[in-house]
């Protein structure tokens, strides 16, 4: 009898010290990269997305990837047909234990005609270089870009005895704040864009390559919805990085929507910059 009730409290002790797979709580993780830029890139109308896994206390997974297909695998590549922001979610499985974790992967924009222009005290050197946190890549640029522009440039932004600024176009994440602007009829945009871009701090040849190019392109639709983009929300998806450290850089880029009808929209605060010492701006636009 004491042999059994030995026996009995052993076994009991092993029960409870062991604990199994089952009883552990997984945590979801995942990262993922793109191959190209969707309807942009080389490949036009594909996008393909590899997800990494870095789930823990995981045996098995399900992936939605928010265009009715899902998957088990622990690291799927995923080609998206169509244009579209989604929400993908990975549901990480111990047992009946559970966990999800969602992220939402945005279709993409084009940023036009966005012009860095570069006033240095004196004339020197520079390489400027763009880089996308999010995913992207430039599609067009004056010079041209390669892997970045290095350059000559004088004091009044003349690079390379032939240039007023650096050109490129680039295709990024689509995720531009979209909930503060302005609702405007056609024929008060120029007036509008010179005002609000002088009180900035632009200059007038500055703002003049703005009008000149952009207004003549926004004659189709009686009204416009304009949001602007300053550097806090520009440098999310597109960096800009120089050999030679501006003293201020202000970034400002213009969202904007053609609409048939006025809209009432929560204005935002406008920010303004001086130039003080080496200055270096930018504008651009997403059209909608």
């Amino acid at each position: 009898m004491k042999n059994k009730i030995i026996s009995l409290f052993y076994v009991s002790i092993v029960l409870l010290g062991c604990e199994t797979n089952d009883s552990m709580t997984p945590e979801a993780c995942f990262t993922y990269n793109r191959s190209n830029i969707g309807y942009y890139g080389p490949f036009p109308g594909i996008d393909t997305i590899w997800f990494e896994n870095c789930s823990t206390q995981a045996t098995s997974y399900l992936w939605d990837f928010g265009d009715s297909t899902t998957s088990t695998q622990e690291n799927p590549v995923h080609i998206y047909t169509q244009s579209m922001t989604t929400i993908v979610s990975l549901t990480a499985f111990n047992g009946e234990n559970t966990d999800v974790l969602t992220d939402t992967i945005y279709d993409w924009a084009i940023v036009y005609k966005p012009n860095i222009y570069l006033y240095p005290k004196k004339n020197c050197n520079i390489c400027v270089s763009l880089s996308f946190p999010k995913g992207g890549e430039v599609i067009a640029s004056i010079p041209e870009y390669r892997n970045g522009w290095c350059v000559n440039v004088e004091p009044n932004s003349t690079i390379d005895d032939q240039y007023n600024y650096l050109f490129y176009e680039s295709a990024q994440p689509n995720i531009w704040q979209r909930k503060n602007g302005w609702c405007l009829e056609q024929s008060k945009l120029e007036a509008f864009i010179k005002a609000d871009m002088d009180s900035r701090g632009f200059t007038e040849d500055e703002i003049n390559d703005f009008v000149e190019y952009w207004i003549p392109r926004l004659k189709e639709f009686p009204y416009y919805t304009i949001f602007p983009q300053t550097k806090e929300s520009i440098d999310r998806v597109i960096e800009v990085g120089f050999s030679v450290k501006p003293e201020v850089f202000y970034r400002l880029f213009y969202c904007i929507k053609g609409s048939q009808t006025n809209a009432i929209i929560d204005e935002p605060i406008s920010s303004s910059f001086s130039r003080n010492g080496f200055t270096a701006v930018e504008w651009g636009v997403i059209m909608d």
